[in-house]
């Protein structure tokens, strides 16, 4: 039995994503005219109503972007006004400081040579002592080294002794076992 509504789901799609006319649509699916007519008018109409809707609000978001960019641009403009006046100022104190700190420095030159002579007496006193370390360090080193040979030395004979004592105790040793087989 032949479908008298036709392929109504394709219909629909096809008025929904294309532009076809209701015959072409009637042709492709074999839908009843009367039918996509009615699917046109709520679907296409819906979609109408959403694009006037989706341009109202992108025309509401591009005056929206605009007024805040606006907004942006003005801040900014301020924001370079605060920093270059934030510039002179640190300038100036800059400068004002530059200045006390010369007048200062000046007027403060007369005591330095008094504390240039104090130092230099301590940096006198400092090298004297460095050279006196380094004679106490060579001497310390050779002492060490003294010490060092005198136990090797004692060592060494101490070595010697106990050779000797071994050899003796073996021998007095074998002299008993002798004289005990004897």
């Amino acid at each position: 039995m032949p479908n008298v509504t036709g392929d109504l789901t394709k219909a629909k799609e096809l008025l929904r994503d294309t532009d076809k006319t209701v015959r072409e649509i009637e042709e492709e699916t074999g839908a009843n005219p009367k039918t996509i007519y009615y699917h046109a008018k709520r679907i296409r109409d819906a979609a109408k109503e959403q694009n006037e809707s989706n341009n109202e609000l992108t025309e509401s978001l591009q005056k929206t972007l605009k007024d805040s960019y606006d907004e942006l641009k003005r801040y900014a403009a301020e924001l370079e006004q605060d920093v270059a006046a934030k510039d002179k100022e640190i300038e100036r104190l800059h400068a004002e400081l530059t200045k006390e700190t010369h007048t200062k420095t000046e007027s403060a030159l007369p005591d330095t040579s008094d504390w240039k002579g104090q130092h230099d007496d301590v940096l006198e006193k400092y090298e004297y002592a460095q050279i006196q370390l380094t004679r106490v360090e060579k001497h310390a080193e050779f002492d060490r080294k003294e010490a060092q040979d005198r136990i090797d030395n004692l060592l060494k004979q101490l070595r010697t002794e106990q050779q000797r004592a071994d050899y003796h105790g073996k021998r007095d040793h074998y002299l008993t076992e002798l004289l005990k087989l004897g």
